[in-house]
Protein backbone atom coordinates (compact mmCIF):
# COMPACT_ATOMS: atom_id res chain seq x y z
CA UNK A 1 0.00 0.00 0.00
CA UNK A 2 1.10 3.31 -0.68
CA UNK A 3 1.92 6.04 1.33
CA UNK A 4 0.28 9.37 1.86
CA UNK A 5 3.46 11.08 0.82
CA UNK A 6 3.63 8.88 -2.39
CA UNK A 7 0.05 9.69 -3.39
CA UNK A 8 0.60 13.25 -2.73
CA UNK A 9 3.35 13.41 -5.16
CA UNK A 10 1.54 11.65 -7.87
CA UNK A 11 -1.13 14.09 -7.13
CA UNK A 12 1.25 16.53 -7.78
CA UNK A 13 3.07 15.29 -11.21
CA UNK A 14 6.45 16.02 -9.96
CA UNK A 15 8.81 14.15 -11.15
CA UNK A 16 11.46 11.39 -9.35
CA UNK A 17 14.49 14.07 -9.66
CA UNK A 18 12.56 16.99 -8.11
CA UNK A 19 11.86 14.77 -5.07
CA UNK A 20 15.85 13.41 -4.15
CA UNK A 21 15.46 15.91 -1.06
CA UNK A 22 12.71 13.78 0.68
CA UNK A 23 14.10 10.71 1.09
CA UNK A 24 13.05 9.50 4.49
CA UNK A 25 10.32 12.39 4.65
CA UNK A 26 6.40 12.07 5.41
CA UNK A 27 3.69 13.59 5.36
CA UNK A 28 2.54 14.61 8.95
CA UNK A 29 -0.66 16.09 8.50
CA UNK A 30 -2.75 18.02 6.67
CA UNK A 31 -4.76 20.73 8.13
CA UNK A 32 -8.08 22.05 6.82
CA UNK A 33 -8.92 25.17 7.90
CA UNK A 34 -12.39 25.72 7.03
CA UNK A 35 -12.91 29.08 8.00
CA UNK A 36 -10.45 30.45 5.73
CA UNK A 37 -10.74 27.67 3.04
CA UNK A 38 -7.11 26.79 3.22
CA UNK A 39 -5.10 23.69 3.54
CA UNK A 40 -1.84 23.40 5.32
CA UNK A 41 0.62 20.27 4.10
CA UNK A 42 3.12 19.71 6.94
CA UNK A 43 5.74 17.14 5.78
CA UNK A 44 8.50 16.51 8.26
CA UNK A 45 12.33 16.03 6.08
CA UNK A 46 15.54 14.63 6.86
CA UNK A 47 17.09 18.29 6.34
CA UNK A 48 15.95 21.21 5.53
CA UNK A 49 15.24 21.94 2.06
CA UNK A 50 16.83 24.00 -0.46
CA UNK A 51 14.88 27.27 -1.71
CA UNK A 52 14.88 25.81 -5.20
CA UNK A 53 12.89 22.58 -3.50
CA UNK A 54 10.59 24.57 -1.38
CA UNK A 55 9.30 26.52 -3.88
CA UNK A 56 8.99 24.11 -6.43
CA UNK A 57 6.99 21.95 -4.33
CA UNK A 58 4.66 24.89 -3.33
CA UNK A 59 3.80 26.20 -6.92
CA UNK A 60 2.83 22.45 -7.65
CA UNK A 61 0.64 22.20 -4.69
CA UNK A 62 -0.83 25.58 -5.71
CA UNK A 63 -1.55 24.62 -8.87
CA UNK A 64 -2.59 21.22 -8.03
CA UNK A 65 -5.09 22.34 -4.94
CA UNK A 66 -6.26 25.65 -7.11
CA UNK A 67 -9.80 24.97 -6.05
CA UNK A 68 -8.55 25.95 -2.55
CA UNK A 69 -8.16 29.67 -1.40
CA UNK A 70 -5.00 29.00 -0.18
CA UNK A 71 -2.84 25.83 0.05
CA UNK A 72 0.16 26.46 2.68
CA UNK A 73 3.42 23.72 2.78
CA UNK A 74 4.78 23.82 5.79
CA UNK A 75 8.16 21.98 6.45
CA UNK A 76 9.58 20.22 9.43
CA UNK A 77 13.27 19.24 8.87
CA UNK A 78 15.02 17.26 11.76
CA UNK A 79 18.32 18.98 10.93
CA UNK A 80 18.09 22.45 10.41
CA UNK A 81 20.49 24.01 7.82
CA UNK A 82 21.33 27.51 9.07
CA UNK A 83 23.31 28.05 6.34
CA UNK A 84 20.14 27.98 3.54
CA UNK A 85 18.72 31.08 5.57
CA UNK A 86 20.10 33.40 3.37
CA UNK A 87 19.13 31.55 0.04
CA UNK A 88 15.28 31.71 1.41
CA UNK A 89 15.77 35.78 1.57
CA UNK A 90 14.79 37.38 -1.88
CA UNK A 91 12.25 34.63 -3.00
CA UNK A 92 10.61 35.95 0.77
CA UNK A 93 10.20 39.39 -0.14
CA UNK A 94 8.22 38.75 -3.34
CA UNK A 95 5.85 36.76 -1.05
CA UNK A 96 5.84 39.79 0.78
CA UNK A 97 5.06 42.60 -1.86
CA UNK A 98 1.28 42.88 -0.76
CA UNK A 99 2.13 44.38 2.48
CA UNK A 100 5.21 46.21 1.03
CA UNK A 101 5.54 47.10 -2.90
CA UNK A 102 8.81 48.53 -3.28
CA UNK A 103 9.99 44.82 -0.92
CA UNK A 104 12.19 44.58 -3.79
CA UNK A 105 14.15 47.20 -2.97
CA UNK A 106 15.89 45.11 0.37
CA UNK A 107 17.08 42.38 -1.87
CA UNK A 108 20.68 40.99 -1.27
CA UNK A 109 20.00 43.25 2.37
CA UNK A 110 20.00 39.87 4.73
CA UNK A 111 23.40 38.82 6.38
CA UNK A 112 24.61 36.53 8.91
CA UNK A 113 27.67 37.61 11.64
CA UNK A 114 29.04 34.98 14.41
CA UNK A 115 25.27 33.30 13.77
CA UNK A 116 22.93 36.22 13.93
CA UNK A 117 20.84 37.34 10.90
CA UNK A 118 20.07 40.72 9.84
CA UNK A 119 18.60 42.87 7.70
CA UNK A 120 20.59 45.45 6.51
CA UNK A 121 19.17 49.18 5.61
CA UNK A 122 20.64 52.69 4.92
CA UNK A 123 17.98 55.19 6.75
CA UNK A 124 15.32 55.11 9.30
CA UNK A 125 12.81 55.16 6.61
CA UNK A 126 13.75 51.96 5.18
CA UNK A 127 14.00 50.61 8.75
CA UNK A 128 10.24 51.38 9.31
CA UNK A 129 9.66 49.79 6.44
CA UNK A 130 11.25 46.53 7.20
CA UNK A 131 9.80 46.66 10.52
CA UNK A 132 6.54 46.55 9.12
CA UNK A 133 6.44 43.14 7.51
CA UNK A 134 9.45 41.36 9.69
CA UNK A 135 6.70 39.33 11.52
CA UNK A 136 5.32 38.03 8.00
CA UNK A 137 8.98 37.28 6.85
CA UNK A 138 9.46 35.29 10.49
CA UNK A 139 5.88 33.77 9.46
CA UNK A 140 7.21 32.47 6.20
CA UNK A 141 10.74 31.30 7.60
CA UNK A 142 8.40 29.06 9.96
CA UNK A 143 6.88 26.95 6.92
CA UNK A 144 10.55 26.41 5.81
CA UNK A 145 11.35 25.11 9.08
CA UNK A 146 13.80 27.78 10.67
CA UNK A 147 12.67 29.29 14.13
CA UNK A 148 14.58 32.69 13.60
CA UNK A 149 14.04 36.16 14.30
CA UNK A 150 15.75 38.92 12.41
CA UNK A 151 17.99 42.25 13.50
CA UNK A 152 17.45 45.52 11.59
CA UNK A 153 20.34 47.46 11.25
CA UNK A 154 21.19 50.50 9.91
CA UNK A 155 24.45 50.97 8.30
CA UNK A 156 25.67 54.16 8.95
CA UNK A 157 28.78 54.13 6.68
CA UNK A 158 25.80 53.93 3.54
CA UNK A 159 23.88 56.37 4.82
CA UNK A 160 26.34 58.66 5.57
CA UNK A 161 27.74 57.72 1.54
CA UNK A 162 24.25 58.57 0.44
CA UNK A 163 24.35 61.88 1.74
CA UNK A 164 27.25 63.07 0.72
CA UNK A 165 26.20 61.89 -2.81
CA UNK A 166 23.31 63.68 -2.61
CA UNK A 167 25.35 66.94 -1.55
CA UNK A 168 27.40 66.82 -4.50
CA UNK A 169 24.57 66.26 -6.48
CA UNK A 170 23.05 69.16 -5.04
CA UNK A 171 26.19 71.26 -5.40
CA UNK A 172 26.05 70.64 -9.73
CA UNK A 173 22.40 71.64 -9.85
CA UNK A 174 21.90 75.08 -11.50
CA UNK A 175 20.28 77.72 -10.26
CA UNK A 176 16.81 77.06 -10.87
CA UNK A 177 15.30 80.67 -11.66
CA UNK A 178 18.28 80.94 -13.93
CA UNK A 179 17.73 78.10 -15.37
CA UNK A 180 13.74 78.11 -16.19
CA UNK A 181 13.83 80.29 -19.43
CA UNK A 182 11.81 83.80 -19.19
CA UNK A 183 8.52 83.84 -21.72
CA UNK A 184 7.92 87.24 -23.03
CA UNK A 185 4.47 88.42 -22.72
CA UNK A 186 2.66 88.85 -26.11
CA UNK A 187 2.31 92.38 -27.40
CA UNK A 188 -0.97 93.81 -27.79
CA UNK A 189 -2.91 91.22 -26.03
CA UNK A 190 -5.32 91.83 -23.12
CA UNK A 191 -4.00 89.93 -20.37
CA UNK A 192 -6.72 89.49 -17.33
CA UNK A 193 -5.20 88.76 -14.03
CA UNK A 194 -6.55 87.73 -10.68
CA UNK A 195 -5.24 90.53 -7.51
CA UNK A 196 -2.96 88.38 -5.81
CA UNK A 197 -0.89 88.44 -2.63
CA UNK A 198 2.90 89.34 -3.00
CA UNK A 199 4.48 86.36 -4.17
CA UNK A 200 6.62 84.35 -1.83
CA UNK A 201 10.38 84.97 -2.89
CA UNK A 202 10.93 81.50 -2.05
CA UNK A 203 8.48 80.33 -4.23
CA UNK A 204 9.83 79.48 -8.17
CA UNK A 205 6.98 77.73 -9.52
CA UNK A 206 3.10 77.60 -8.32
CA UNK A 207 2.13 78.71 -5.12
CA UNK A 208 3.39 78.64 -1.65
CA UNK A 209 2.38 75.95 -0.05
CA UNK A 210 1.11 76.21 3.84
CA UNK A 211 0.80 72.22 3.91
CA UNK A 212 2.89 69.90 6.49
CA UNK A 213 5.23 67.85 4.60
CA UNK A 214 4.47 63.92 4.99
CA UNK A 215 7.00 61.21 5.20
CA UNK A 216 7.69 58.88 2.02
CA UNK A 217 6.88 55.74 4.52
CA UNK A 218 3.80 57.67 5.93
CA UNK A 219 1.82 57.21 2.86
CA UNK A 220 -0.06 53.91 2.94
CA UNK A 221 -3.20 54.68 0.33
CA UNK A 222 -4.12 57.19 -2.63
CA UNK A 223 -5.10 60.87 -1.97
CA UNK A 224 -5.62 63.66 -4.16
CA UNK A 225 -3.41 65.92 -2.23
CA UNK A 226 0.02 65.08 -0.92
CA UNK A 227 2.61 67.30 0.22
CA UNK A 228 6.03 65.74 0.59
CA UNK A 229 9.80 67.56 0.88
CA UNK A 230 13.15 66.72 -1.18
CA UNK A 231 15.36 68.06 -3.35
CA UNK A 232 15.27 69.57 -6.78
CA UNK A 233 18.04 67.43 -8.73
CA UNK A 234 17.51 68.69 -12.24
CA UNK A 235 15.17 70.99 -14.56
CA UNK A 236 13.66 69.88 -17.47
CA UNK A 237 12.07 72.53 -20.27
CA UNK A 238 9.69 71.60 -23.21
CA UNK A 239 7.69 74.10 -25.32
CA UNK A 240 5.73 72.27 -27.78
CA UNK A 241 5.62 73.99 -31.04
CA UNK A 242 2.10 72.85 -32.12
CA UNK A 243 0.14 74.03 -29.11
CA UNK A 244 0.75 76.62 -26.09
CA UNK A 245 1.39 74.65 -23.29
CA UNK A 246 4.61 74.53 -21.38
CA UNK A 247 6.07 71.89 -19.37
CA UNK A 248 8.90 72.42 -16.97
CA UNK A 249 9.85 69.01 -15.10
CA UNK A 250 11.78 69.34 -11.61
Amino acid sequence: MEDKLTILWQQLGLMPEDLTEFKEATLKNVIVHDHTHSYTFVIETKKTLSAATYFKVEEALQKAFQNIKNTVLMIEPREVDMNLVVDYFNPTLARVKSFLTMSSIFENACHNENGVYYIEVENQAEYHQVEGILDTIHQWYHRYGFSIEFEIRLNEEKRKATLESIQKEMEQVPDLKNSIPVVAERVNEKVFRKMSKEKDPNCVLGRTIKDNAIQLHNLIGEDNNVTVEGYVFGVDYFESSKTDFKIITL
